[in-house]
């Protein structure tokens, strides 16, 4: 992105829990509470989607124009994708195979290398 849309560690951290909202207006209104009115949802999947995932765009001075309403259009947007870790048991399961492959994989490594 560009440094006039650019996210600090906290914005990540906030994107990281408003991903496990389950509704998606819920999501719009954590988006508009947190960051103010710039940033837009371009895109998602269901919560019970494997894997669920968000996708928002943070447009030029975005922190501007949440502080005092308005954004100088120059420079590029920003844009940001959150991906939901494990909180259904279908993700658990997704886990699970996933390292049982893996644990699977290391073991026979000590077999046959």
């Amino acid at each position: 992105g560009d440094s006039a849309s650019a996210l600090s560690a906290l914005d990540l951290a906030a994107m990281s829990s408003i991903v496990y909202a389950q509704s998606i207006s819920n999501i719009t209104q954590l988006l508009a509470e947190t960051f103010g009115p710039g940033p837009k949802l371009v895109n998602f999947t269901e919560y019970t989607s494997t894997p669920r995932w968000i996708a928002v765009r943070f447009p030029p001075d975005w922190k501007q124009q949440a502080t005092n309403g308005a954004a100088t259009k120059s420079g590029q947007d920003t844009l940001v994708v959150a991906v939901k870790g494990t909180s259904t048991p279908q993700d658990g399961y997704l886990d699970t195979a996933f390292f049982t492959t893996i644990e699977l994989l290391q073991y026979f490594q000590f077999i046959a290398p």
